[in-house]
């Protein structure tokens, strides 16, 4: 809704919502709908609100060309421009950029599957994970590829994978590094340590000379409880517990 001159988009190309790069594979300027391929590059998909904002800026950047290093902190003006003429670069708003040397930190795995679904839902009784490589050396050209695409052939050299796991309150719980391989089983005795009725996430990123993947991919998990033969009912994020004792189910 309220695009402004789509017209000049280009398909194949990325667009930014939120902090997911996507690549727009079809665009129909009347109707607004946009067909996309989610975590493109160095990105992976991400939740976003309704109303997001939408930037088609791949064929639209400029670049600086001072060189900074990772830690810095830049600050920048951006002076929109319009009918009216361009905004003053005293009128405006400083933005602060934390720099954190994104170009040469490993493109994260992609097609991350949990026991072979992606973003599984329900409870689980184990967290078997898998996925393909990604390599920025190899993705500077051609098609953009997104998370659900298949692999390339190998990693960046020195490419490694980690997993981690973390409780409700974001504490980290386990974290293994120096994955080689493309899967990875989270022992059950970890998953066990999960409270609040089993919830957690699962982390999945690489590694490489000491970088870690710009982004990591974050599963949301919810481990059963072992023996007994109770059945557990978990309420969703739109759903009301109902007050009182008494739950009547309707089909």
């Amino acid at each position: 809704t309220a695009g402004i001159a789509l017209a000049e988009v280009v398909e194949g190309t990325w667009a930014q919502i939120g902090d997911e790069l996507v690549s727009v594979e079809s665009l129909n300027i009347s109707t607004g709908e946009m067909t996309i391929k989610r975590g493109v590059l160095d990105t992976v998909p991400a939740q976003h609100a309704a109303g997001s904002v939408i930037t088609f800026w791949d064929e639209f950047a400029s670049a600086e060309e001072t060189e900074y290093i990772s830690g810095e902190t830049v600050n920048i003006k951006i002076t929109p421009v319009s009918g009216s003429g361009e905004v003053a670069l005293s009128d405006a708003t400083a933005l602060s950029v934390p720099l954190v040397g994104r170009a040469a930190r490993p493109y994260p795995p992609a097609r991350i599957l949990v026991n072979g679904f992606f973003f599984p839902t329900g409870l689980l009784s184990s967290v078997d994970l898998s996925w393909v490589h990604r390599n920025r050396l190899q993705q500077t050209g051609g098609a953009l590829i997104g998370f659900e695409d298949g692999g390339i052939s190998s990693p960046e050299a020195g490419t490694t994978y980690a997993v981690a796991v973390k409780d409700v309150g974001g504490n980290y719980i386990f974290s293994q590094g120096g994955v080689t391989g493309q899967n990875f089983s989270i022992p059950l005795g970890i998953l066990a340590e999960l409270s609040s009725g089993g919830r957690g996430t699962v982390e999945v990123y690489s590694e490489r000379d000491g970088l870690e993947s710009f982004q990591r991919v974050t599963i949301p998990v919810c481990i059963a409880e072992s023996g007994g033969d109770s059945l557990e009912f978990i309420m969703g994020d739109t759903a009301v517990p109902p007050a009182g004792d008494m739950i009547i189910f309707e089909i």
